[in-house]
């Protein structure tokens, strides 16, 4: 994921924000208008009209590129500039610091959903240079004189945008942390909100800040402004609302200041912002307590403030007023209360009756704000096992009910006589209250059978629905340290095998799992499934003995049978287990390979899971693999991947991993089958020899014709993993892809992978796409038409040859239509010269 993606939407909410004060969007609204390429910073600040005509640090092929591409930005329509521009400006930033400027420019662009789309391209570019590659992080830094100067002298858009992303660059901050500081006395208040919101950001979440947070001095006029934006802020989404105001720096004079204004301000939104700036100011904001009480007391309703109010700090009281908004008439302020009291830490702890007593509350906000709050450091030990146990009265709770008994099962066995209430609550109708009681139970009560029997209950009604299979889990785990608990599952299981008969329980399939996965004792009492009526159950039984491998060997015998049984579900679980238990058994070697030629088809699927892990000897292991060539041949279609197959059914890879264990005694045969004219035949021909590593100089010459000769994309991807020598093929390729007698992506991508080794095919190439001669973008089928097949993929091995850019801009103004596939050879061209693509890996 690009780095840019976790931040993006920040940096959208801090723009949208600075601009919300006068009613607009300041991306869209309230960059200054000027066209495209006509601002470029100087050492006066003035815009000049034009770009300049040459880019020294380009060559002039590649110059021709980018120019092209601008001027196609400059004519396209409003639509497709918002497109362009969402990719352009990246790849401009790190072409240097002289196509930086054309990347500015578009952040200038008339039409506001393009210059939306500019910024994020310019602070995608920005914000994360040194996870992208070193030429493009060198890029950066090579543009950074030109950031700077339009963080000076730029449109009030641009150095908006500048002002916040190179806060998050990661280049070093004596480069930076003097233009920013001089940007926060910028004479636009927005671009100082955005620079303010990033130095905050590095101060936050870099490791290394790009300045000390005493470094900052915000202006009146910006703090000022903020206040003007939280007027304003009625009716915004709550997570852009918070967003759009930095932390206050560490002055102290500063802190009390802006505190001040917000809490005297007439405007309620402006008192109630102040007050989670007045925890984050901590002791150092101890003189405006007394300020924030008596605000608190008005607004929340509870009444002036006791008469011994001046024996008490104003620490104290600006605690217990918080403590009183807990009875406040308004619901927010009870609600409120709880918050305020969280960021106090310690010195919330004189609230604990107060909290105790809210979980009685009539809100069930403050009920559960309350239970959380008590379960912080602060309040620990407050949450006594009696508490908890008077919670279970709250019957038109229950989520608070859920709470309590979560809370009694980390207490484990100290909370013991909790236990009649948790019984209890096991037959609770919400399915929520059920499910914490069994999470609890095994805790409080770690070695009781009365836990196990409703573990067992549970698991048998199927309250067994939830991730991880938990009580599954639970039961295993009791079994295995438990005797008694033991036992008592094995009891059961036999209860329910006499009492269903032959008759189908579902129940009764899940103790087999539960029993082998114990172990020992259990597990035979498991194997008694095999002899039940119930298909079902021998199923599972079969599956859960294999899963323990050679420790059930000891029903063998039993699973041989199964494995002729008429029940074709039966048969195929049976099939399938017996390699694990005995995988050099002379019976059960002879009843795979026979599986191998049986006629049901789900049979032989079975049957071929089972040979992989059979262990065969020499003269089967031939056998089985001329049986599974005929296979292939005859059936070649039945064997590849089926959606939604039966989970005891092999995938297609179980056949091309057993012919390439096998195959391999008869490579002439596999190899042949290569060129199979059924699809289905030659594609796991050709997945089974790489597996198998088998060699294919033997067929060189044959497999490389068929690639030229043939539309066959498979077998150019498969020579390129085998011993036949790249060179060669990237030899033989020049002659036969230029051509477009293969596909166009694997055209595209073997040439790619080539790299120099097919350099020679750049001047075909070039002749092949005709750049002097016009051509038309919008014909039926010009995506697949040689000429463009060629401009692809010269973007992707020609990105260094000044020819092939030249012959690559040539093409393009000879071209009328639709020019979105030319646009995106382009920037595949700028993007592959930084090393900004990943090359196709072969593995």
């Amino acid at each position: 994921m690009r780095a840019g993606h976790s931040w993006m939407g920040l940096v959208a909410a801090l723009l949208f924000c600075c601009g919300w004060a006068q009613g607009h969007y300041a991306v869209t609204e309230y960059i200054l208008p000027c066209e495209l390429s006509k601002w470029e910073p100087s050492a006066c600040g003035a815009a000049r009209p034009e770009v300049p005509a040459e880019m020294p640090t380009l060559s002039p092929p590649l110059g021709e590129v980018v120019r092209l591409l601008v001027e196609e930005y400059k004519q396209a329509s409003p639509e497709e500039r918002s497109s362009y521009a969402r990719r352009l400006p990246k790849t401009l930033l790190y072409m240097g610091p002289d196509t930086a400027l054309l990347a500015f420019a578009m952040l200038c662009d008339v039409d506001k959903e393009a210059r939306s789309a500019a910024v994020e391209a310019v602070c995608d570019a920005l914000c994360a240079p040194l996870i992208k590659t070193p030429e493009a992080a060198a890029c950066v830094e090579a543009a950074l004189p030109a950031c700077l100067d339009a963080l000076k002298n730029g449109p009030e858009g641009v150095r908006m945008t500048l002002g916040f992303a190179l806060c998050m660059t990661g280049l070093p901050s004596e480069q930076l942390r003097p233009a920013l500081l001089e940007a926060l006395n910028d004479p636009s208040v927005r671009v100082q909100a955005c620079v303010a919101k990033g130095l905050d950001w590095s101060i936050k979440k870099s490791p290394r800040p790009l300045v000390d947070p005493g470094d900052i001095a915000l202006s009146p006029e910006l703090i000022t402004y903020f206040c003007d934006i939280i007027r304003s802020a009625r009716g915004i989404d709550e997570g852009v609302y918070g967003m759009a105001f930095p932390v206050l720096p560490a002055q102290q004079d500063q802190k009390r200041a802006f505190l001040s204004e917000l809490l005297a301000s007439p405007d309620p939104y402006v008192r109630e912002y102040a007050f989670p700036h007045l925890h984050a100011a901590g002791r150092d904001g101890m003189g405006l307590f007394p300020q924030a009480s008596e605000v608190l007391r008005r607004r929340s309703g509870i009444g002036p403030a006791p008469a011994d109010t001046a024996a008490r700090s104003p620490e104290e009281e600006y605690v217990l007023t918080v403590i009183g908004m807990l009875d406040s008439r308004f619901s927010y302020f009870r609600q409120a209360a709880l918050g305020y009291l969280a960021g106090l830490g310690d010195r919330a702890r004189p609230a604990a009756p107060r909290l105790l007593k809210a979980l009685h509350a009539r809100d069930w906000q403050v009920r559960h704000g309350a239970f959380h709050l008590l379960e912080t450091p602060p309040f620990e030990g407050v949450l006594t096992v009696d508490t908890l146990r008077g919670l279970f009265q709250e019957k038109d709770d229950d989520q608070l009910l859920v709470l309590s008994i979560r809370r009694l099962g980390k207490m484990g066995e100290a909370a013991a006589e909790a236990a009649p209430e948790l019984f209890s609550a096991a037959g609770h109708a919400e399915k929520d209250v059920r499910r914490a009681v069994l999470e609890a139970l095994p805790n409080v009560l770690p070695h009781d059978d009365r836990v196990t029997t409703v573990l067992l209950d549970a698991y048998l009604g199927g309250e067994n629905d939830y991730p991880g299979n938990h009580l599954r889990e639970q039961l295993v785990s009791r079994g295995r340290t438990d005797e008694s608990a033991a036992a008592l599952i094995a009891a059961r299981y036999r209860e329910l095998l006499r009492a269903s008969g032959d008759a189908r329980q579902p129940s009764v399939g899940r103790l087999p799992g539960v029993l082998a996965a114990i172990g020992g004792d259990c597990l035979r009492v498991a194997a008694e499934g095999l002899d039940t009526g119930d298909a079902q159950v021998r199923r599972e039984t079969v599956s859960v003995l294999a899963e323990r491998g050679e420790e059930a060997k000891f029903s063998l015998g039993k699973i041989l049978a199964l494995a002729k049984s008429d029940e074709l579900e039966v048969r195929m679980a049976a099939l399938t287990a017996l390699p694990a238990l005995a995988p050099s058994d002379k019976r059960v070697r002879r009843m795979v390979m026979a599986s191998l030629t049986d006629k049901d088809i789900a049979v032989a699927r079975a049957g071929i899971s089972a040979s992989l892990r059979t262990r065969f000897s020499t003269r089967e292991s031939r056998r089985a693999g001329s049986l599974l060539l005929e296979l292939l041949e005859a059936r070649g279609a039945a064997f590849r991947a089926v959606p939604g197959a039966e989970k005891d059914a092999p995938t297609s890879s179980d056949f091309v991993l057993a012919l390439a264990k096998y195959g391999k005694h008869h490579p002439e045969e596999l190899l042949d089958l290569l060129f199979h004219q059924n699809e289905s035949v030659a594609v796991q021909a050709v997945e089974a020899v790489l597996v198998a590593g088998i060699s294919v100089k033997g067929i060189k010459d044959g497999l490389l014709e068929t690639i030229g000769r043939e539309e066959r994309p498979d077998l150019l991807w498969f020579a390129l993993r085998t011993d036949i020598p790249k060179e060669e093929i990237f030899a033989h390729l020049k002659d036969t892809a230029v051509v477009s007698r293969l596909q166009e992506l694997s055209m595209v991508r073997a040439l790619s992978i080539s790299g120099g080794q097919t350099a020679g095919a750049i001047p075909q190439l070039i002749a092949k796409m005709q750049p002097e001669a016009s051509f038309n973008l919008g014909q039926a089928g010009a995506r697949v038409d040689p000429r463009m097949v060629a401009f692809r993929t010269l973007s992707e091995i020609g990105y260094n040859n000044d020819q092939a850019v030249a012959a690559m801009a040539e093409f393009a103004r000879n071209a009328c239509g639709p020019r979105r596939d030319l646009h995106a050879g382009f920037l595949a061209l700028l993007q592959n010269r930084l090393g900004l693509r990943m090359s196709v890996d072969l593995s």
